[in-house]
């Protein structure tokens, strides 16, 4: 039989996570349209988490307009969709990307680039 060390191991508990993933937490992205009313995001802290596996590369690696609208539901959905053919929201292809690398940037400063976890690390 092996003899275990008498040092444990690094150990943690789903209640430890939970607690520490409370803190990481950050505000849900919005996109105001002024009297068009608000476009809200969904949280990926707050879904399952393959769900919100497949919302990240969703927004990283698919088209501009699905990435963007992929998620959306009901009357966020609606709005943007509308947005998106108004010129006073976007007149043009390059508010629509800074758009995207706006939503981006939220979600990065939360989980990190896309593809540069731990598998990526020299």
């Amino acid at each position: 039989m092996a003899k275990t060390s008498d040092k444990p191991g690094y150990r943690t508990s789903t209640g430890a996570l939970i607690k520490k993933a409370e803190q990481r937490r950050k505000e849900p992205f919005v996109l105001d349209l002024g009297d068009d009313g608000k476009v809200t995001w969904p949280d990926p802290m707050q879904m399952r988490p393959r769900a919100a596996e497949k919302f990240l590369i969703d927004m990283f690696t698919t088209s501009v307009i699905e990435g963007l609208t992929s998620w959306l539901k009901g009357e966020d959905l609606e709005r943007f969709e509308k947005a998106l053919d108004d010129d006073k929201h976007f007149p043009d292809y390059a508010s629509l990307v800074q758009l995207q690398t706006d939503l981006q940037e939220h979600y990065e400063s939360v989980f990190g680039r896309v593809g540069e976890g731990n598998a990526s690390r020299s």
